[in-house]
């Protein structure tokens, strides 16, 4: 159920995880997975909140005071529920395609100057050529996998 809050509202994460919290079987090593999961992207981990200074406090009746701290990735980092409203994109596999198509044209890990210019200029030059393409209205044929053509 962790990874269904990713489609939940931004507004709805908080209340999710609080039943999850209350229904979630006593499972040593799932507990640990929840207690993460929580701390790092959704209500965030808990730290000390004492305060020593007080002077109304006294110390036959010290208490510990937690308060949540922020997450390490906020739901607003990670949540795709409006992305999957719109059909928008709801990974970044965008831009590892293009970190692929362009360590293509570089050819190697540590190029140097020139031929990394050269490979940006090749970049520019493929991208305003699509664009011009596109404004004609010409089709642009996608490459696919033998094993996504749907038969």
């Amino acid at each position: 159920m962790l990874d269904g809050i990713a489609f939940l509202p931004i507004g709805e994460v908080n209340a999710a995880m609080e039943y999850l919290e209350q229904n979630i079987p006593n499972v040593p090593l799932l507990n640990d997975l929840f207690i993460y999961f929580d701390s790092t992207y959704c209500r965030g981990p808990f730290r000390n909140n004492n305060n020593n200074n007080n002077p109304n406090d006294n110390n036959n009746n010290a208490v510990v005071r937690f308060r949540r701290a922020h997450p390490m990735f906020p739901p607003a980092m990670w949540n795709v529920y409006n992305a999957t409203l719109h059909g928008h994109p709801r990974t970044n596999n965008v831009c590892e395609g293009w970190n692929h198509a362009f360590f293509n044209l570089v050819g190697h890990k540590n190029p140097s100057i020139w031929t990394l210019i050269n490979a940006i200029k090749m970049d520019q030059s493929q991208a305003v050529t699509l664009v011009q393409q596109i404004e004609r209205g010409i089709q642009i044929k996608r490459k696919q996998k033998n094993s996504t053509i749907n038969f």
